[in-house]
């Protein structure tokens, strides 16, 4: 799957579930440049908002399967 297609899933994904609850069942770790991290546990709603917010304003995530 290309990014292009990726985010266009999230993005149906967000307007198929809006307003509805999910488990926190992934795991979620932010790197910050000073080498410090922290961990979330966070629903799919979640990681998907995040990854088309970055996407919209033009920066990217890296992520890891």
């Amino acid at each position: 799957m290309n990014n292009d297609k990726m985010f266009e899933n999230l993005e149906t994904i967000l307007d198929e579930t809006e307003n509805k609850q999910y488990p926190d069942d992934i795991k979620m770790t932010f790197y910050y440049t000073n080498g410090e991290k922290e961990d979330f546990d966070v629903s799919i709603l979640i990681w998907a908002r995040l990854m088309v917010a970055g996407k919209k304003r033009l920066k990217y995530f890296f992520y890891k399967n």
